[in-house]
């Protein structure tokens, strides 16, 4: 559906809920009210500056789980679930502790309108842990400024995230600049972005700004304003989707992750497929402490074959898979030996997978 349909039905959808809210009591609720801002007025504004295949906005998601973060009362998660009523998981997030009601007014709606998203409470100032580990398309609007680790949380969403729709307020600044405000009159406000800066932000922490467009709060057409974006994730994979399993360590420079000695992944395997791929890189360090290492791979309990790898570099790892029908197929690579851990570096460290990837260039992982 295209951008300008899903606005016209957010439109709707918007005079629908503002029924159900004036005939919804929230007086028991310690901060009685609804939130007070529209949150599907940012529709309209994409069908300003979407083009191309990006205007149909929800197919982006792959039919993967969409993610609301900071949902104020969820209309935007309401909304979601009913142009697509049998689709995907929606999952709606928000810190009670910040939210306009404590995240009442999300909970009464999805009663009242009889819903089946899952609400969730998370502290974006905390070490959260996002519910999936893979989305197709996340919404975050309005958020940004409001946290004290910004970048925490833009490489949490970069690496769980394929799209994302994004907002947040920019200053008139025309220098590469963020400023950490100064007890500022809301004091939930802690950063000032200014366009180059926040720019500059979103590729650090793993985003492409695909397409965007700036809007100005005041009537005389000062630059200060807001950042309207989608933006496309660093890892989002165009090819085979995977989820990864077991022995994956944390994410580094926004790019790549040590496994340990066993690791897994799901793939998504196509009709007719008959291969599996993993690349990887063998750090000269591994090589010169452990000599020449064998890398095993199974799938459904079935050993599909093994290679030793003695130089240190980039490597493929390419076997033949058993015959299956087309869907999920977990892989499970096992190397005969690994870097134990130390008093430096309690990780147990086995080779490294590259997920950012430049044009035209295969996934580390890939069924074909």
């Amino acid at each position: 559906m295209d951008i300008s349909a899903i606005r016209d039905q957010a439109l709707a959808f918007r005079e629908r809920l503002g029924r159900v809210k004036r005939s919804t009591d929230l007086s028991d609720l310690a901060d009685a009210g609804w939130y007070p801002f529209d949150t599907l007025n940012c529709f309209s504004i994409l069908d300003r500056f979407l083009r191309g295949p990006q205007r149909e906005l929800l197919s982006l998601s792959g039919g993967e789980p969409m993610l609301d973060l900071g949902c104020g009362d969820g209309d935007l998660s309401f909304f979601l679930e009913s142009m697509i009523p049998a689709g995907p998981a929606i999952h709606t997030m928000d810190f009670p502790a910040s939210n306009h009601n404590g995240m009442g007014g999300v909970y009464r709606l999805r009663e009242v309108l009889e819903s089946r998203i899952q609400i969730e409470p998370v502290n974006l100032d905390s070490q959260f842990v996002l519910p999936q580990a893979r989305y197709g398309l996340t919404f975050f609007l309005g958020v940004l400024y409001h946290l004290k680790n910004p970048i925490y949380v833009l490489e949490q969403l970069a690496e769980h995230s394929r799209y994302c729709v994004f907002s947040t307020k920019i200053s008139n600044d025309a220098g590469s600049t963020a400023k950490l405000l100064d007890t500022p009159e809301d004091e939930t406000n802690f950063w000032e972005f200014s366009r180059i800066g926040l720019e500059r932000l979103l590729k650090r922490c793993g985003w492409t700004v695909v397409q965007f467009e700036l809007v100005t709060d005041s009537k005389d057409g000062h630059p200060n304003g807001r950042f309207y974006a989608l933006l496309k994730s660093y890892w989002a994979d165009e090819d085979p989707v995977y989820a990864l399993g077991e022995g994956w360590h944390a994410t580094e420079h926004q790019a790549w992750r040590w496994t340990g000695r066993t690791f897994a992944a799901t793939l998504r395997r196509a009709a007719g497929s008959t291969t599996v791929d993993l690349r990887f890189h063998l750090p000269e360090a591994i090589v010169a402490a452990l000599g020449a290492v064998t890398l095993t791979a199974y799938a459904g309990g079935r050993k599909l074959g093994s290679a030793m790898f003695g130089e240190a570099g980039e490597h493929v790892l390419s076997l033949p898979l058993p015959s299956g029908n087309a869907g999920e197929v977990e892989v499970r690579w096992e190397l005969d030996k690994a870097y134990p851990p130390s008093a430096s570096d309690p990780r147990e460290l086995g080779v490294q997978v590259c997920f950012a990837r430049g044009e035209g260039e295969a996934a580390p992982m890939r069924v074909h």
